[in-house]
């Protein structure tokens, strides 16, 4: 069976019900940040396949931070580096950072779990094709042009009620994407959004001081909506997010939801 992470999510009680053979996860970074506790993409599918057999795939298995590859080495084995304390005293600690003795360990621990094979060394048995780029010009029609100038004429704009502040560079750009790819993978965004703003007005109305706390608490609700949506739509939405904030960022921005 050939599933995507967004299937595997949302089926992951069926999924973690069958005795698998073999569970192959390509492109496993993208489950990098599954120790983080409210990751529900990445720990969805850890759950569900806890019990099974695994190889990742990963040309990329570390980006940012040596935590992404105590993410998954999490997916593979639980236990195989203690608990995320315990790592970070390793491997993190700030007088440690510059100790070849202890990165050698590390590299000589990760072998009973990691290969690392260069693409030289395949060549001989693996035929890669050569590919070609083929460019199909899109026109779009007058309503599609409409859509895209207001909704880039607005995101533009100096004050944006709709998006906070602290994320709002990362949902310009997903929501560009989105509506790069189509107006039915933006409509229901935009609706959401639309409803947001339709709240912040009808708060802004009544008393500022007795409904502040209430408006933030819808705001933060309706945000997260947004965000489920991006889930949806946009599948390396997560991913994409993770490469805007850093550790400490997502810290707090998972916290909130």
């Amino acid at each position: 069976m050939i599933s995507s992470y967004q299937f595997i999510k949302t089926k992951d009680a069926y999924v973690q019900a069958i005795k698998w053979d073999l569970v192959v996860i390509d492109e496993a970074h993208r489950l990098r940040n599954v120790y983080l506790p409210k990751n529900k993409t990445a720990n969805a599918i850890k759950d569900a396949v806890k019990d099974s057999p695994k190889v990742l795939l990963t040309a990329t298995p570390l980006q940012n931070s040596l935590l992404e590859m105590y993410g998954l080495s999490t997916i593979i084995d639980e236990h195989f580096f203690g608990d995320l304390k315990s790592f970070k005293t390793q491997y993190l600690n700030k007088s440690i950072n510059n100790d070849e003795t202890t990165f050698h360990q590390l590299k000589e621990r990760l072998k009973s779990i990691c290969q690392r094979t260069l693409r030289k060394q395949v060549l001989e048995y693996i035929p890669y094709t050569k590919r070609i780029a083929l460019v199909q010009e899109f026109i779009p029609n007058e309503n599609e042009d409409r859509l895209y100038q207001g909704v880039s004429n607005y995101l533009q704009r100096d004050k944006l009620y709709a998006l906070p502040n602290s994320q709002r560079n990362l949902m310009t750009l997903v929501l560009r994407k989105l509506l790069a790819s189509s107006t039915y993978a933006i409509s229901n965004t935009l609706l959401k959004l639309a409803v947001k703003l339709e709240k912040i007005y009808e708060s802004a109305k009544k008393n500022f001081k007795q409904s502040e706390q209430a408006n933030n608490n819808e705001v933060s609700k309706d945000l997260q909506e947004i965000f489920d949506e991006f889930e949806v739509n946009f599948e390396t939405f997560s991913e994409l997010r993770e490469e805007f904030l850093d550790n400490d960022d997502q810290q707090k921005f998972l916290k909130k939801k």
